[in-house]
């Protein structure tokens, strides 16, 4: 009779063979399916994994999109190492991303260099308060933070529905941006004379070096 026994310490092989491992099986069941959906499993997972390190745009896309969840991974190291389960960065993310997005359109015609620290500053600030409410719960009444964390990911979701298709989109329609530069709005401002792909890699070593710290 096959018996389960727990480890008495974690296998270092397998700390290295297990993502790979994952990510292998990702591969193999990815192109099953997409077999099954009448595809071509190796030019749809090329479209997945090469063609975005194909090119300097490519590469740029990349680092681009990646930014947001570095940023988030580096925030939630600090929960895990509580050992507090914040499953909501998401939602906190796009807290952020709209408050700093409304503080940027309030700012549009200021080309100042202070404008990049309050656009930054407000969107950690709305992130702060938006993480808090599961941290309040949890404090004044035991609630589960990972419950809650993960639903107010769908209200946040909700609450950027209604922005965009209500008092953003008045914006829009109301405002014309030809001509409109943002300079004072720019991360890149941080990094004098860098853009492009350099500026989010230095962003990530700042990142780095705060994590570290």
């Amino acid at each position: 009779m096959i018996t389960l026994q727990k480890r008495s310490a974690p296998s270092a092989l397998m700390n290295y063979l297990g993502p790979v491992f994952a990510l292998f099986m990702t591969v193999m069941i990815g192109g099953l399916l997409f077999y099954l959906m009448g595809f071509n499993p190796i030019k749809t997972l090329s479209a997945f994994f090469i063609t975005p390190i194909s090119s300097q745009l490519g590469l740029t896309e990349l680092a681009v999109k990646a930014s947001p969840m570095i940023l988030c991974a580096l925030g939630l190291s600090f929960c895990f190492r509580a050992n507090q389960w914040n499953i909501g960065a998401e939602g906190q993310l796009l807290c952020g991303g709209m408050t700093a997005g409304a503080v940027a359109l309030a700012l549009m015609d200021n080309d100042a260099p202070w404008v990049i620290y309050v656009v930054i500053a407000s969107g950690v600030l709305a992130g702060m308060m938006w993480a808090a409410i599961p941290a309040l719960l949890k404090v004044h009444f035991n609630t589960n933070e990972i419950l809650t964390s993960l639903m107010l990911t769908y209200v946040a979701y909700q609450l950027l529905q209604f922005l965009i298709y209500g008092p953003l989109k008045d914006f829009w329609l109301s405002h014309s941006l030809d001509g409109y530069s943002a300079r004072g709005g720019k991360i890149c401002r941080f990094f004098t004379g860098r853009d492009g792909v350099d500026c989010v890699f230095d962003f990530w070593r700042l990142c780095g070096v705060s994590g570290r710290a």
